[in-house]
C-alpha cells in the first residue's frame, strides 16, 4: 500500500510540475504567433472544457478496467500532448489541439489517481493521503513555474519537450510499481457502457459535495485570473513580487497539505470546511478594504489555504460517500472542477471591467452565501463511516 501511495504522490508532483513549467511560457508563445491576447485564455480554457466534457467517462472507465491501466493511459495521453504543444510552436491550431489532448488525458490522471487513493485508503488514514496528494500537487506547481522560467532561456520548446519526456519514463515506473490495489474492478450494469448516470450511494450528498467543488474551484480561478492586474492597479505591483506572493503562499499551501489535513477526525470535516470557506469570503473582503504588497500576500494565503481545506475535505468525502464507484465520483469531481475554472475566470474578468476593486465585495457575499448554505446543510456533511447513507 506505501508503495501504491508514494507511486501516485510521485505521478501527481511531476504532472502537476510539468504544467508548471509551460505556464511561464505559454502567454508569449500563444500572443507571438496570434497577436491577439484573447487566444492566451482561449488556449487555457480549451484544456478545461476537455477535462469537464471527459472526466466522468474516464472515472467509469477506471473503474471498470482497473486504475493502473487508466493511469498508463493518462500519462501516455499527457504527455503526447506536451510533445505536440513544443514540435507546433508556430501554429496557433496545433496550440488548441494540443490543449485539448492535454486536458482530455488530465481526467484520465485525475480520476485514476484519486479513486486508487480511496482504494488504499480508510477512514483514519483517508484525510491524510488526500492531504499528501495535495501537498505533492502543490510542491510541483512551486517547483514547475520556476524551472520552465529558466528552461525557456534555451528555447520556448524546451519546457514542453521536458516535460513531455519525464511523463513518457514515468511510464514503466509506474507499470512496474503500481501494487494490486490500483487494479480494482466495479463492473459495469449492462446500460451503463461508458458514461453512467449518478446512481451512487448517497447521491443527493454526493450533488451537494460537488457543488462545493466547483464553487471552490470557480473562486480559485476567478481570484487568478484579476489579482495581478488588480495588484498592478492598486500598488503597481511587479511581475517579480508577484511571483513571490504565489511563491510564498504556495509553500505554505504544501505545509498545509501535508501538516494541517493530514490531522482532520473523520466526521469533522464539515466544520474545517465550513471554516475553509469564511477564510476564502474574508480574504475577498480583506482585498478590497485594504490592499498593501504585505497585505497582499496575508490575504492570498488566508484564500488559498481556505480553499485548499474546502477542496480537499470535499474530494474526501466525495470518494468515501460513492462506495465502490470512486473512480466515476471522482471523475465527477474533477469535472465540477474543470467547470468552475472555465466559468471563474470569465466571469471575474467580466464584473472586473465593470467593478474594479467592487468585485471583490461580490466575491466575498458569495462566499458567505455558501458558508450558510452549508451551515443548513452541515446534518448531511456529518460523516461517521466509510460508506455514507442519506
Amino acid at each position: 500500500m506505501k508503495k501504491t501511495l508514494v507511486m501516485v504522490l510521485i505521478i501527481q508532483f511531476l504532472v502537476y510540475a510539468g504544467f508548471g513549467m509551460v505556464i511561464p511560457v505559454l502567454p508569449e508563445v500563444v500572443a507571438g504567433v496570434s497577436g491577439r491576447a484573447g487566444h492566451i485564455g482561449g488556449v487555457l480554457a480549451v484544456y478545461s472544457l476537455a477535462s469537464f466534457l471527459t472526466s466522468p467517462a474516464w472515472g467509469h472507465l477506471a473503474d471498470r478496467h482497473g486504475r493502473r491501466r487508466i493511469l498508463i493511459t493518462g500519462l501516455a495521453g499527457y504527455s503526447a500532448g506536451f510533445f505536440l504543444f513544443g514540435l507546433y510552436l508556430d501554429s496557433l491550431l496545433m496550440m488548441y489541439l494540443s490543449r485539448v489532448l492535454s486536458g482530455v488525458f488530465a481526467g484520465a490522471l485525475y480520476a485514476a489517481a484519486m479513486s486508487t487513493i480511496s482504494d488504499i485508503s480508510d477512514d483514519k488514514t483517508r484525510n491524510r493521503n488526500l492531504g499528501l496528494v495535495g501537498m505533492a500537487i502543490g510542491v510541483g506547481f512551486i517547483i514547475g513555474p520556476a524551472s520552465g522560467g529558466l528552461l525557456s532561456v534555451f528555447g520556448y520548446g524546451v519546457p514542453f519537450f521536458l516535460a513531455g519526456g519525464i511523463l513518457l519514463l514515468l511510464i514503466p515506473v509506474a507499470w512496474t510499481n503500481l501494487d494490486d490495489a490500483s487494479w480494482v474492478k466495479v463492473e459495469a450494469e449492462p446500460e451503463q457502457k461508458w458514461l453512467p448516470s449518478l446512481k451512487l450511494p448517497s447521491a443527493n450528498l454526493l450533488k451537494l459535495l460537488l457543488l462545493m467543488s466547483f464553487s471552490a474551484s470557480f473562486l480559485l480561478a476567478g481570484l487568478e485570473s484579476v489579482f495581478q492586474i488588480y495588484g498592478i492597479d492598486m500598488i503597481n505591483m511587479t511581475p517579480a513580487e508577484m511571483g513571490m506572493l504565489f511563491l510564498i503562499s504556495g509553500i505554505i499551501l504544501a505545509g498545509v497539505q501535508g501538516g494541517l489535513l493530514r490531522k482532520v477526525k473523520t466526521g469533522t470535516e464539515y466544520r474545517w470546511i465550513i471554516l475553509g470557506q469564511a477564510a476564502s469570503g474574508l480574504a475577498f473582503l480583506f482585498m478590497a478594504l485594504v490592499f498593501n504588497l504585505v497585505l497582499a500576500a496575508v490575504y492570498l494565503i488566508l484564500f488559498v489555504v481556505g480553499n485548499a481545506v474546502i477542496r480537499t475535505l470535499s474530494l474526501s468525502l466525495i470518494t468515501r460517500a460513492s462506495g465502490e464507484r470512486s473512480g466515476y465520483a471522482s471523475g465527477l469531481q474533477f469535472s465540477a472542477d474543470s467547470m468552475g475554472r472555465i466559468l471563474g475566470p470569465l466571469l471575474f474578468a467580466f464584473l472586473y471591467d465593470l467593478q474594479g476593486g467592487s468585485l471583490f465585495y461580490i466575491a466575498a457575499g458569495f462566499s458567505f452565501m455558501i458558508v450558510l448554505f452549508i451551515v443548513l446543510k452541515r446534518e448531511r456533511l456529518k460523516v461517521a463511516s466509510v460508506v455514507l447513507k442519506d
